[in-house]
């Protein structure tokens, strides 16, 4: 009889572990994730007013590691993701007016300088699927700069809503283009 009932607490102390695991997972407080693409030193870059003649950027984005949307100004190239059906490129070179708009949004948010933190597991109580994630690279004057964010731990910095923003931004000027319309629609969804 002692051999049964410790058996049964085992199994209880057991549940009451997974459970306390799984609770702990699901708390308010969240984390975004915003890490540089590769450990660089961070010099200070002054945006200047005036666009400079070399200004580039890419943006790919898309759900979890699946970032099959991209604007890329390096390759002048605007894909979309199709969900189930892939993904479709087309050529697609924005205007100077489009490219000086850009950059002042991005001297706005001083995207050169902006504020990296590393995400810390430790402090994250949340995760969620599936989760949005953007990689950008942007070249200014000579300089470029390389970070990627995701918003997988649930909460979004003030840094990460500034870059979701512009992304935004980029887009509703990208999807007003033909070369974007003239894309096929997507097919599907992400759960």
């Amino acid at each position: 009889m002692r051999m049964r009932t410790g058996r049964i607490r085992a199994v209880q102390l057991t549940l009451l572990a997974v459970m306390l695991l799984l609770l702990s997972s699901c708390g308010e407080k969240g984390n975004t994730e915003i890490k540089e693409a590769a450990p660089e030193k961070m010099e200070h870059v002054e945006m200047q007013d005036e666009m400079p003649s070399e200004f580039d950027f890419s943006v790919s984005f898309g759900y979890g590691e699946i970032n099959k949307n991209e604007v890329n100004t390096y390759t002048d190239t605007v894909t979309k993701d199709l969900i189930v059906k892939g993904s479709a490129t087309a050529d697609l070179t924005l205007s100077a007016d489009e490219m000086a708009s850009i950059y002042a949004k991005m001297k706005a948010i001083d995207i050169m300088d902006i504020t990296i933190k590393a995400h810390e597991p430790s402090t994250t109580t949340c995760e969620q699927t599936p989760y949005g994630e953007d990689k950008w690279k942007i070249t200014i004057d000579g300089a470029t700069r390389e970070f990627s964010w995701t918003d997988r731990y649930c909460g979004v910095s003030d840094e990460a809503l500034k870059l979701k923003q512009l992304r935004m931004d980029i887009m509703k000027i990208v999807q007003a283009r033909e070369e974007y319309k003239a894309l096929p629609d997507s097919e599907g969804g992400y759960d």
